[in-house]
């Protein structure tokens, strides 16, 4: 029997498929009304926040120009299998084809995730609902991986013990202590002897280095000022401006504006945007490890992406989110000076052990009241001053676990044990994994950068960058 392969016309044409769909944006709300929600939530008024998802209710009905979702899902599917079966014929790159199969099959399966989040929102009956949350729950891991235990049980022990050694000096601190002993009376994390995660100093000097030789140019826009200076939203934004202009970017389309839809910095390669949310407000330090993130990574690997002419590269190979988030966390730790002291390290860790929390991983799923009132007291108990937490140290943790606790049960009611969006544990994977990297290349850490820099890949998983590299022209 004779296979008919497909020309190379109609396999570029199979990887020009349209699948462009961005998932976190349809749980996304009106910036007044959410704000509103949260205080209420955080003020315990309600039990849950009353949050609206008009994108997600609005989500099948017809996109202008690009037809019904059911029509896109179905060219986007016809060209995986079509990609795949001719990846032996010849007539493309084995390596190319490889890699727009699992790029399409990758924003399918987020099209699907965001249907299954849906799809819980709006059936009746409960085995429906139990069908939607196992879906969810399923494209979910697929997407972002499964929690580590181990990594979870280290942080959660390192947690215990801060617990333990804690004296408690006035009434509110003992509240927290005792419903935070209460809990690890009930739980029992075992700590791995190689528990740390870090670079030695000599691979944190010379990477730093790398990164102001790199990024000098654009770094030298941020105003040297002291750390008690802050810079409101559209400040940032303008310094923001100023640094893309300088790395170049500014006169390709690439703009810093400040958007009150969003609730994190948020950086589109396919829009040449850097998005700031309005509440937004840094300090000089702050706004170094900010570029750095948002421009140094995703602003730099999608141009550079584009330019190769491979569409992967400029809007993301299927395994490149944690890696990619993974390497902005790392080069804001090494600007700060630090890895687990840092502002970024500390973030993405209490993302994970949120995450964590939230699935269970401790041995009970939790929905968003009863994740964000174990996080809320962790966060307050670190905070505490000679054992005193008072009304602003309360305040300032319950702002923080409200945005991990928003993050994880975006999408849903927050009334769901353990039916989260697990977007936010990449960010700690993805650091383990590129510390991981540097150690590997610690001898060779200008080209291991400009290798991160080619575009939106893995870069820590040598198969997937044999394989650009071998369809990138050599210099």
């Amino acid at each position: 029997m004779t296979v008919e392969y497909k020309s190379r016309e109609e396999l570029d044409a199979y990887a020009a498929t349209d699948s462009t769909f961005i998932d976190y944006t349809h749980f996304e709300d009106d910036a007044t009304r959410r704000k509103s929600a949260q205080a209420d939530f955080i003020n315990g008024r309600t039990y849950t926040p009353n949050y609206q998802y008009p994108k997600l209710d609005a989500l099948h009905d017809e996109p202008e120009g690009k037809g019904t979702l059911a029509e896109r899902k179905s060219r986007i599917y016809e060209a995986v299998l079509e990609l795949e079966a001719n990846k032996t014929s010849g007539a493309m790159p084995q390596a190319l084809c490889e890699l727009y199969a699992s790029f399409h099959e990758m924003r399918l399966k987020r099209i699907l995730l965001v249907e299954a989040a849906q799809r819980i929102r709006t059936v009746s009956s409960s085995s429906e609902q139990e069908i939607a949350r196992q879906e969810y729950a399923d494209l979910n891991r697929e997407l972002f991986g499964e929690i580590n235990k181990e990594w979870f049980d280290n942080m959660m022990a390192n947690e215990a013990d801060r617990v333990a050694r804690f004296t408690p000096s006035n009434d509110a601190a003992r509240s927290i202590h005792a419903e935070l002993s209460r809990y690890f009376d009930q739980h029992h994390f075992e700590k791995s002897e190689e528990s740390d995660i870090d670079l030695d100093l000599e691979e944190k000097r010379i990477l730093k280095d790398v990164l102001y030789e790199r990024f000098g140019n654009s770094l030298a826009e941020i105003p040297n000022t002291p750390d008690d200076v802050y810079y409101e939203a559209q400040e940032c934004a303008d310094i923001l401006q100023r640094c893309l202009d300088a790395e170049g970017l500014g006169a390709l389309g690439w703009r810093c504006i400040v958007d009150p839809k969003k609730s994190n910095p948020a950086t589109s390669a396919e829009k040449r945007l850097i998005s700031l949310p309005s509440s937004t407000r840094r300090n000089a330090s702050e706004l170094r490890r900010l570029w750095l993130h948002e421009g140094g990574i995703h602003a730099v690997r999608g141009e550079n992406g584009r330019a190769t002419g491979i569409k992967p590269l400029a809007s993301g190979t299927a395994n490149y989110a944690d890696v990619e988030e993974g390497a902005g966390v790392l080069f804001e730790c090494i600007e700060s000076g630090d890895i687990e002291g840092s502002p970024a390290f500390v973030r993405a860790r209490d993302r994970y052990i949120l995450s964590g929390l939230a699935q269970g991983t401790d041995g009970v799923t939790k929905d968003g009241r009863q994740a964000y009132e174990i996080m809320w007291r962790l966060l307050a108990l670190r905070d505490a001053k000679d054992g005193v937490i008072d009304d602003e140290i309360i305040a300032k943790a319950r702002n923080p676990a409200m945005a991990h606790d928003d993050n994880a049960y975006r999408s849903t009611n927050f009334a769901m044990p353990g039916v989260i969006y697990s977007k936010l544990q990449v960010y700690f994977d993805g650091l383990v994994k590129n510390i991981v990297y540097v150690k590997k290349n610690r001898h060779r850490l200008k080209e291991a950068v400009d290798d991160m820099l080619i575009g939106k890949d893995d870069h820590t998983d040598d198969e997937e960058m044999s394989r650009i590299k071998e369809l990138l022209p050599t210099s």
